[in-house]
């Protein structure tokens, strides 16, 4: 096999190693990941939950992408249940139909 096609081969293994030991909490996501973790598409992800006023703010990577912190997100996703399964039960009077996401 051609030198060049095994350093290539051989940083693409020390990449993944490292991703795959960084904690789950700060891996990033980027918006397929986040539909992924919220079971809707893509598409439903920008209309329902990625446009909300408190969701976590994406870390902007070159060329416009854009990546959310996965903790972050978990830890909004968390929140949100919550606060539905309150509103649920009758603990709270207050609906805020803008706050409710499809989770």
């Amino acid at each position: 096999m051609n030198n060049r096609i095994e350093a290539a081969i051989e940083r693409g293994f020390e990449r993944l190693s490292a991703a795959l030991a960084m904690p789950k909490e700060k891996r990033l996501w980027n918006a397929d990941a986040v539909a992924e973790y919220f079971g809707i598409s893509k598409a439903s992800a920008y209309r329902s939950v990625l446009c909300k006023p408190d969701f976590p703010e994406p870390i902007k990577i070159e060329d416009g992408c854009k990546r959310w912190v996965s903790g972050e997100v978990i830890d909004w996703a968390e929140s949100h249940r919550e606060r539905r399964g309150r509103r649920r039960n009758g603990q709270s009077s207050r609906l805020a139909s803008a706050e409710a996401v499809s989770l």
